[in-house]
């Protein structure tokens, strides 16, 4: 996703990957209105394909300069439908 308003980060990205680090779904990050740093993660896709077990997720973000940072590592518990 890349972003052009008044801020010095240029791109901000997550991925979603599984312990042996295959992609399973590109995130998309948005700033949360009003609270510098805070990032919501979605998918807008269908996620019954996704392994079940745990996933982890970082936010990279890339400045004008080509610095790069990254958040911590988030890890997703995918989990089988429980209401059948």
């Amino acid at each position: 996703m890349r972003t052009h308003r008044a801020c010095r980060w240029l791109w901000v990205g997550a991925e979603l990957r599984d312990s042996q680090n295959a992609l399973i779904a590109p995130l998309v990050p948005a700033q949360v209105a009003d609270q510098l740093g805070t990032y919501t993660l979605s998918f807008p896709g269908d996620t019954s394909g996704w392994p079940l077990g745990t996933l982890r997720t970082d936010i990279r973000i890339s400045d004008l300069n080509g610095t790069i940072k990254q958040t911590n590592t988030v890890t997703i518990a995918v989990v089988d439908r429980v209401t059948q």
